[in-house]
């Protein structure tokens, strides 16, 4: 497999070692560091703390600096986290007080990665597996620092799983980590520390769900555009001609340029009075359009039709900022039909008292 190259800065250490001593944690049984590389991250963090024993793991057998850890009572594993019986193989020591975990994320793809915990399987994201297994080896007293992608708290793939976790385990977001913060790698991280944990609840949340957590509804109907704009092999024409179709596209999208493509039975067409916003990328101002007649929308692109159209155009140009907060991403910033789908449904309610039917009414004559 391939191995991931995002090594976690040693800065890092500044704000766990932090976070430990405002917690008065200073004494450890076992701590572990299952994705270390080197090992030089958990070795500045267990020079400020005492403890019996380090496990260190790296699939990579030959990047673990042995020689930093020659005071210290080691066990030193190569083995690959993601399978199952190879995760389980780290348990033989026991239970860990101090859990660092940086895991993979440099490849990209939308995969879903399979995790078994007692009798639920449950599918995550590649980091979010992780997360999973290195849970099932920490004591009821521990510990653990995850530096993760900030979309991991968002992502529509592991929001189940982050809402079954806040409900069975302490979750505190410590820090923030901007673009470039990692050698050659345009991400967004966070710092985030999980304790408390109790695996019996949070098995039985991942199976039931959440009491009384539901999918809010608006009443706009939400649809992705339906053309890859890849598997068009440059097949885009800026004029209309026999068999073409109107086309938008996350470049077009701000309506100064006209595109079309070959209609195809496999297309969706949208007609009628609508409004697209890129699914991928940032939803500029200039990219938030009120949309006319008949078109083919690019898989990029979501499609937002109903009643209100004009309020909702105004509403999502005069409140940008929460617009822009449904958008995530440690790579590209994409949103999401669910996400955008909540900010709707507050939007709806936001408009739906009899006090502000005449300001609806005043602010579509103003459009």
């Amino acid at each position: 497999m391939k191995i991931d190259r995002h090594i976690t800065p040693e800065a890092i250490s500044a704000h766990i070692i932090n976070d430990l001593i405002q917690g008065g944690r200073k004494y450890f049984g076992i701590a572990a560091d299952f994705s270390c590389a080197s090992g030089e991250l958990i070795k500045k963090i267990i020079d400020n703390i005492s403890l019996r024993k380090i496990i260190l793991n790296d699939i990579d057998r030959a990047v673990i600096n042995k020689n930093l850890f020659f005071n210290y009572e080691t066990e030193i594993f190569n083995v690959d986290f993601e399978r199952e019986e190879c995760a389980d193989f780290l348990g033989f020591y026991g239970k860990c007080d101090l859990i660092i975990l940086n895991p993979p994320y440099s490849m990209r793809g939308a995969s879903k990665y399979n995790t078994n915990i007692g009798n639920v399987s449950i599918k995550s994201s590649r980091a979010m597996k992780h997360i999973l297994h290195a849970l099932r080896f920490l004591s009821s007293n521990g510990v653990m620092y995850c530096i993760v992608p900030t979309n991991i708290l968002t992502s529509e793939m592991d929001k189940k799983i982050i809402l079954s976790l806040v409900n069975s385990a302490d979750i505190t977001e410590i820090k923030r980590f901007g673009r470039g913060h990692f050698a050659s790698a345009s991400v967004e991280t966070v710092l985030i520390r999980i304790e408390n944990y109790k695996d019996v609840e949070f098995c039985k949340l991942c199976k039931s769900g959440i009491p009384g957590e539901s999918e809010k509804s608006s009443s706009f109907s939400l649809t992705r555009g339906n053309v890859p704009i890849h598997s068009l092999d440059g097949r885009i024409y800026t004029r209309s001609g026999k068999n073409r179709i109107p086309f938008v596209h996350t470049t077009n999208i701000d309506a100064t340029k006209a595109l079309f493509i070959n209609r195809n039975t496999k297309y969706r067409i949208v007609s009628g009075r609508f409004i697209l916003l890129p699914r991928v990328g940032s939803p500029k101002l200039n990219k938030i359009k009120i949309h006319e007649g008949e078109l083919a929308v690019s898989d990029c692109v979501i499609v937002i039709q109903g009643d209100m159209i004009d309020l909702l155009h105004w509403y999502l140009v005069n409140n940008y900022l929460k617009l822009e907060a449904i958008y995530s991403g440690h790579c590209a910033k994409y949103t999401t039909i669910s996400r955008l789908n909540e900010l709707l449904f507050n939007f709806e309610l936001e408009n739906s008292s009899d006090e502000r039917v005449g300001e609806r009414s005043m602010v579509q004559s103003v459009i």
